[in-house]
C-alpha cells in the first residue's frame, strides 16, 4: 500500500492541495518523480536520499515512484522535499508513527537533513486552512509568516529529525492556539500574532527638497487621490529625489492591504525569511533596460511583475522615454483596470496591480529644453516625446514641469517648508474623506471612481461645466481625460475640506498638464 502525505503548491499568488504519494517497487534502486514536476522538483530525489541518510535513517532499496497529484497541474518549488521524504520513509516503514490525516508538510531539505525556508508560505497556509488542514509542519524561518493565518496549528522545525520526533511523540504537541520553534520547543507564540515590527529606517524627508512649490502641490494632489504623475525637467532638478519621498506621505497600509502585499512578496520570493507582515508601502523603481515580462509579469511560469510588486504602493519609472515602447504599451491595462492578466499555455493568472504610477523624463534628448544650453530642434524634441504614445499619456493625470532651482537661492526664497509629516497629514485627511464616501463601493480613492460614481459624487455647477468643456474642446482632450480632470477636482476639494467641487478646484487641475501645452507649441519639421 502506498504512503500518502498532504502538501501544497502555488500557482500565481494562490495555492492548491497536492497529495504526495510514494510506492516501493522491486528492481534497481532509483527514484522516479511523476506529476508534471519541474527541474527543481525532479532534483528532489537526490536531496531526499542524502537528507534521509544523513539524518540517521536507512533509505529504502529498490525502485521508488513518487507521484504528485493532481497530475495535470505543473509543480514547481523546493518545498516538496519534506513531504516526499516522509512519504518514502513511511512507505519503507522507517518511522514508527502514524502521520495525522489532517496534517500537511512544507519545506526544503539540505543534504544534511536541515529544513530550509521556502517561498509562498502565506498563500499555502491560507489554502491549508481552507482545505481543512489542522496542523502544518514547516521550516522555523517561515513560522512568523505562516502565523498570519489564524486557526491552524503550526509546527516550526529545524530539521527532518525534528519532524520525526514530533510525529513519534518524543517532542510534545502543543495546544491548538500555540506554535513552537526548534528542537527545544520552548518558545510559544500565539497563532495569528506577529512580533512587533522593528523600527523602519529613517525615510528621506520632503524638507530636503529646495523650492519646487508648484510641483509639491501636484505631488500632494496625486497622493491624496491616487492620481498618476509625470515629472518633466532637466537633469539634476530633483525629479528622482521627489519620487523617492512619495511613499512617506501615503497613508499607512491597512491590515487588508498589508496581507495583500505580504502574500504577493511571499509568492514571488521577495519576502525575507523570518519576516512577518509587511507594514510599509512598496516602492518599485525598475531600470529602463528591464524586459516587458519583468515589468508586467510573465515568463515560462507566468510570474508577477513589477506592476504587481508595486500593488498598494508606488511604481516609479525614471527616464520614461528610454523604456522600450512595447513595454510602455503593456502598461495600458494595469493603469486603467488596476489588475493585469498574464496568459500562458498552461495557465492564466490575474494579478492585482493597483499602484500610484510616478514617472520622470527629460524634456528633450539632451535634457535642457527650453534653455540656451539646449541645441535640439523642434523635430528632435517632438520625436523624443513621441516615444511615449498618446494612450499612455492619456492615462497619466498630472504632467508637471520641474524647473531647475539654485540650492542657495532656493533656500532663501522657498517660503514655508514642505515636510513629509505635514504633507502626510493632509493626504491622510483627504483619504479619510474618500474612505467615508466610498464605504461599501469597493474602491478606496477618487482615481478609482467609475463613470457612474463620477456622476454621483462629482456634481459640477454651470460655470465649472462651461470651463471644462472649453478647455477640452480647445486642446482636443478625450472623454477619459475630462473624466480624470473631474476626479482630480474632487481630490482638490477634499484637500481643502470642501463638500462640493469649486471653480478654483477645476481651474487648478486644468493647469497640471504642462506636457500637453508645451508639446502643442512644437513645430514638426
Amino acid at each position: 500500500m502506498s504512503a500518502l502525505i498532504h502538501s501544497f503548491a502555488f500557482a500565481g499568488l494562490d495555492a492548491y492541495p497536492v497529495d504526495v504519494e510514494a510506492v516501493l517497487l522491486g528492481g534497481k534502486g532509483r527514484t522516479q518523480i511523476i506529476g508534471l514536476a519541474d527541474a527543481c522538483v525532479r532534483e528532489a530525489g537526490e536531496r531526499v536520499r542524502a537528507a534521509v541518510s544523513c539524518s540517521g535513517y536507512p533509505f529504502p532499496k529498490g525502485q521508488l515512484v513518487v507521484s504528485l497529484m493532481p497530475s495535470e497541474m505543473k509543480k514547481r518549488g523546493s518545498h516538496f522535499d519534506l513531504p516526499m521524504a516522509l512519504s518514502v520513509m513511511e512507505e519503507a516503514g522507517d518511522i514508527a508513527c502514524v502521520i495525522p490525516p489532517t496534517a500537511a508538510f512544507l519545506g526544503e531539505l539540505s543534504l544534511e537533513g536541515r529544513l530550509r525556508p521556502v517561498k509562498g508560505i502565506l498563500a499555502m497556509a491560507a489554502a491549508a486552512k481552507e482545505a481543512g488542514i489542522r496542523e502544518l509542519y514547516l521550516p522555523a524561518e517561515n513560522a512568523e509568516e505562516a502565523a498570519l493565518v489564524k486557526g491552524i496549528l503550526l509546527h516550526p522545525c529545524r530539521s527532518l529529525s525534528d519532524v520525526i520526533s514530533i510525529l513519534s511523540g518524543r517532542l510534545p504537541r502543543r495546544s491548538e492556539n500555540t506554535v513552537f520553534t526548534g528542537k527545544a520547543a520552548q518558545s510559544r507564540i500565539a497563532v495569528g500574532v506577529t512580533a512587533p515590527a522593528g523600527e523602519a529606517a529613517e525615510a528621506p524627508d520632503f524638507s530636503d527638497v529646495v523650492g519646487q512649490k508648484a510641483l509639491l502641490g501636484a505631488v500632494l494632489l496625486a497622493c491624496a487621490g491616487g492620481h498618476n504623475l509625470l515629472m518633466i525637467g532637466p537633469p539634476g532638478c530633483g525629479k528622482t529625489m521627489i519620487a523617492e519621498r512619495i511613499p512617506g506621505i501615503l497613508p499607512p497600509l491597512t491590515e487588508e492591504e498589508s496581507l495583500e502585499v505580504t502574500k504577493i512578496y511571499s509568492a514571488s520570493g521577495h519576502l525575507d525569511p523570518g519576516k512577518g507582515l509587511i507594514r510599509t508601502r512598496p516602492f518599485r523603481s525598475p531600470h529602463h533596460s528591464a524586459s516587458m515580462s519583468s515589468i508586467v509579469g510573465g515568463g515560462s511560469d507566468a510570474r508577477p511583475g513589477e506592476v504587481t510588486l508595486a500593488h498598494n504602493g508606488v511604481l516609479f519609472l525614471d527616464e520614461l522615454p528610454e523604456f522600450p515602447r512595447r513595454t510602455l504599451e503593456a502598461l495600458r491595462q494595469p493603469l486603467e483596470n488596476r489588475h493585469v492578466t498574464v496568459s500562458r499555455v498552461g495557465a492564466i493568472h490575474d494579478y492585482p496591480a493597483s499602484f500610484l504610477f510616478v514617472a520622470a523624463m527629460n524634456p528633450c534628448p539632451c535634457g535642457y529644453s527650453p534653455y540656451e544650453r539646449c541645441h535640439c530642434s523642434d523635430y528632435e524634441i517632438a520625436r523624443y516625446r513621441q516615444k511615449i504614445s498618446g494612450p499612455i499619456l492619456d492615462r497619466i493625470d498630472i504632467q508637471k514641469r520641474v524647473e531647475p532651482v539654485s540650492l542657495l537661492d532656493g533656500r532663501e526664497s522657498a517660503g514655508p517648508v514642505f515636510t513629509t509629516a505635514s504633507m502626510r497629514d493632509r493626504v491622510c485627511a483627504a483619504r479619510e474623506i474618500q474612505a467615508n464616501r466610498f464605504r461599501g463601493e469597493g474602491i478606496r480613492t477618487n482615481a478609482e471612481m467609475t463613470p457612474a460614481m463620477v456622476e454621483k459624487y462629482c456634481r459640477l455647477d454651470t460655470s465649472c461645466r462651461t470651463m471644462l468643456n472649453e478647455i477640452c474642446s480647445r486642446r482636443g482632450y478625450s472623454a477619459r481625460t475630462s473624466g480624470r480632470f473631474i476626479r482630480m477636482a474632487r481630490t482638490s476639494a477634499d484637500l481643502a475640506g470642501a463638500e462640493d467641487i469649486r471653480e478654483k478646484d477645476l481651474a487648478y487641475v486644468l493647469s497640471v498638464r504642462d506636457l500637453d501645452i508645451s508639446t502643442a507649441k512644437l513645430i514638426a519639421m
